[in-house]
């Protein structure tokens, strides 16, 4: 929704969450949360279980913020994190558990 009524608000939504992937899981893969203790991101606090499925949602979420903005900084900012996280779908999306 937010993509259609302005998307300049889907990328202000991404950015922390981005921010925080890549400061703080070091996972191949995107968390699935990222703390039960607002308003502090602390990490995740499940097992990883759903690795195939939050990855694959925060790659589509960036490429279509990418592709309706028209503005591709958050790719060209958090590149090594999109880039680890298609090899690590690449390498288990088919042999997915989840």
């Amino acid at each position: 929704m937010f993509l259609y009524l302005n998307a300049s608000i889907a990328g202000a939504l991404l950015e922390p969450l981005l921010g925080v992937q890549v400061s703080r899981t070091g996972q191949p893969y995107a968390a699935q949360d990222l703390g039960n203790s607002y308003p502090s991101a602390s990490g995740p606090t499940v097992a990883p279980t759903q690795g195939v499925e939050q990855t694959g949602n925060m790659l589509i979420m960036e490429l279509a913020h990418a592709r309706v903005s028209g503005n591709g900084a958050l790719l060209a900012q958090y590149y090594g994190t999109t880039k680890r996280w298609a090899d690590y779908l690449v390498g288990n999306a088919v042999k997915s558990v989840n």
